[in-house]
């Protein structure tokens, strides 16, 4: 890896780690999620940051694994000294908790990880696997997802690189039945003018159909946008898979990159997007064989956590899919942007 990628990768960690491993988003410096603490092991699995990987899974495991099975309890807030005030999980958070574990195992073989990594895989597969209409869907936690006549996914939830990645080193073919129908999942779940994922589904008992969730699922935005993401990462980018997201950010109607899209009217944000997205769309238009020069000019909403994890997310995705670092900024100038943007 060069040295502008290590040197991001030390400008997030000094922003958002805190010398105890926790994640801090100045956003919202109260709480801290498991979505955060997973994203920075892989982050830090991958820049083959041992230190920083031990010290957040320290916290992680302290802080977060209090729920009697092995998964991680979703929200950590620091009122009272310090406490988990909702229990349930996250389990797009677990898949990355796991494939984090998973990935330093073999990278670093004497940290005994890969107990720890199965241990969390099987519990997902226990606990939050259903057979709903003649799907297997991944209910997106534990606890208030399952209804009489429905159940509610979140489609941004299937880490499908990680799907694959169990399914090869557990020798377990169950991982990529899952993996198979998520796809199978976002190829139902189309909605609007652009044929986009919304950011939450329900799928019918009775038969599988997917619509979109009520007041909570008709807009394509912060969840749906890692869809195209966790696909390209995954290699699963097949052109009837990518091309409505690649052919909505490339739109010539947009002046600017949308952050997100209205399912039921077509309406698009008032805003342009953040770095993190765009990182996301210049990965998925290459991905579909377009050129992120074809995307809006750049622009739009502050810096936060969520957008630089989201980029550098996007960068190891892109070299892990064999894109490379070039299908993320197409310019020198986006480069340096990315850069001041996390530094």
């Amino acid at each position: 890896m060069g040295s502008a990628g290590q040197a991001t990768w030390r400008s997030f960690k000094s922003r958002f780690v805190s010398p105890d491993g926790r994640i801090i988003d100045p956003a919202t410096p109260g709480f801290t999620h498991s979505e955060g603490q997973a994203w920075a092991l892989l982050l830090a699995e991958h820049h083959d940051d041992r230190e920083a990987f031990g010290r957040i899974l320290a916290w992680t495991r302290q802080r977060l694994a209090v729920r009697p099975d092995r998964l991680l309890a979703w929200r950590y807030r620091t009122d009272g000294g310090g406490v988990v005030d909702d229990p349930n999980n996250a389990t797009d958070a677990d898949l990355c908790f796991a494939w984090a574990l998973l990935r330093a195992s073999r990278r670093w073989p004497s940290a005994g990880l890969q107990g720890a990594a199965v241990a969390v895989a099987n519990d997902i597969r226990r606990l939050l696997v259903r057979s709903i209409g003649g799907r297997l869907v991944l209910l997106p936690g534990a606890r208030g997802f399952e209804h009489d006549r429905f159940v509610v996914a979140n489609p941004s939830y299937y880490v499908f690189a990680a799907l694959d990645d169990f399914a090869a080193a557990l020798e377990d073919d169950g991982w990529r039945r899952l993996a198979d129908n998520g796809e199978r999942l976002l190829h139902d779940a189309r909605f609007g003018r652009w044929s986009l994922t919304p950011d939450w589904v329900r799928v019918a008992r009775q038969d599988g159909r997917v619509s979109m969730l009520p007041s909570r699922g008709e807009r394509f935005s912060y969840d749906a946008v890692r869809v195209p993401l966790y696909l390209t990462w995954s290699r699963r980018s097949a052109p009837s898979l990518l091309d409505p997201y690649a052919s909505f950010w490339t739109d010539r109607a947009h002046a600017y990159l949308p952050a997100w899209s209205n399912l039921t009217d077509d309406g698009v944000s008032p805003y342009s997007a953040g770095p993190g997205i765009r990182a996301i769309a210049s990965l998925t238009v290459a991905a579909a064989g377009k050129s992120p020069a074809d995307l809006p000019p750049p622009g739009g909403e502050p810096d936060n956590f969520y957008h630089a994890a989201l980029a550098l997310l996007t960068q190891m995705a892109a070299r892990e899919s064999g894109l490379g670092p070039a299908a993320v900024s197409s310019s020198a100038a986006r480069v340096d942007r990315l850069q001041r943007f996390l530094g």
